[in-house]
């Protein structure tokens, strides 16, 4: 459920940067990515728990460098 949110809120935010161009203002272009980056936000930490908590009990700590870097 606070994935889907999380893309949801990412979508709203790529939604309009995808129409921007050139002379789009920058500030309604940073503020679109602000919310595209709550969006991620919110998926980065239950994508990063799934990722290790399916590693094996030895590898946890591979897992966990492979997904922060």
């Amino acid at each position: 459920m606070l994935a889907g949110a999380g893309l949801l809120v990412a979508a709203v935010g790529f939604a309009p940067v995808s129409t921007s161009d050139v002379d789009s203002p920058p500030g309604v272009v940073m503020a679109c990515y602000a919310v595209v980056t709550l969006g991620t936000g919110i998926i980065a930490p239950l994508a990063v728990a799934r990722i290790v908590s399916t590693a094996p009990a030895h590898r946890t700590g591979s897992a966990a460098t492979a997904t922060t870097s």
